[in-house]
């Protein structure tokens, strides 16, 4: 049986509340939008319980802890397609194993915990790589265009680093953005922002590029190995790297 959710955790969760967990390999959980109909296939599409969902998170935490719930919350912002199966199936071992689950290599816990560490990965370096922008209005500004779901996972990084700073962390592929306003932080979509940058963000974005510049050594310049430490995807929104060298590919 084929399962469809409208992709929200709130979706997942509440069917996965309906469903007898001792047989997910049996079945395949898609995203709607997603789905491919199939005529050997039966499917059924799931209404979203939002009470249900919360009900299912906290009994989880409950029964599982902190330590899986935040594997499959990570595994989950990866968008993959197959992440709904991954989590059912990693869900149901730990129920049968507990934290032992992070020794097997088996279907049923390697998928989930592949796309843990894809997210987490990616995460480890915008921690280092994320820049802040200071508008007009003494607002800092970043925005990025990770490959996975990640600006959950990095507000409390820079809140404790900016917590008496306004702040917006913009995923400008998924159009939504992070807001804190120096005591909370919350999630609503944003296709775009006007960037008017505040007269010291000018001044200190050229001394930036200058010192970038006079601390490389010429003779050593190696572009492979830059790459391979910090992908060129990731160079565009670096106010230190050369955006020529970067639109020529």
């Amino acid at each position: 049986m084929d399962y469809l959710i409208d992709g929200s955790l709130d979706s997942l969760f509440s069917l996965l509340d309906c469903l007898d967990e001792s047989a997910p390999s049996q079945r395949h959980i898609c995203q709607s939008d997603h789905y491919q109909m199939s005529l050997l296939t039966p499917f059924t599409v799931h209404k979203t319980d939002d009470a249900r969902a919360g009900k299912y998170i906290k009994e989880l935490d409950r029964d599982l802890g902190d330590r899986i719930v935040r594997s499959v919350l990570t595994a989950y912002l990866s968008d993959d397609p197959a992440r709904f199966d991954a989590i059912d199936r990693f869900i149901a071992q730990a129920r049968q194993d507990g934290k032992k689950v992070y020794h097997q290599i088996n279907e049923m816990v390697t998928p989930l915990l592949s796309l843990e560490r894809a997210v987490e990965r990616e995460r480890h370096k915008f921690l280092g790589l994320l820049r802040f922008k200071r508008l007009k209005g003494d607002i800092y500004y970043a925005a990025y265009e990770p490959t996975f779901d990640l600006s959950v996972l990095l507000v409390e990084h820079f809140v404790e680093r900016m917590g008496n700073e306004y702040f917006i962390i913009h995923d400008l592929k998924r159009q939504k953005a992070i807001f804190y306003n120096k005591k909370t932080w919350l999630s609503a979509d944003l296709a775009q922002v006007d960037e008017k940058y505040h007269q010291e963000e000018l001044a200190f974005q050229s001394f930036w590029k200058k010192y970038h510049a006079h601390i490389a050594i010429a003779e050593r310049k190696n572009l492979e190995r830059q790459r391979s430490f910090m992908p060129k995807k990731y160079w565009r929104y670096l106010p230190e790297m050369d955006q020529t060298t970067l639109a020529s590919g």
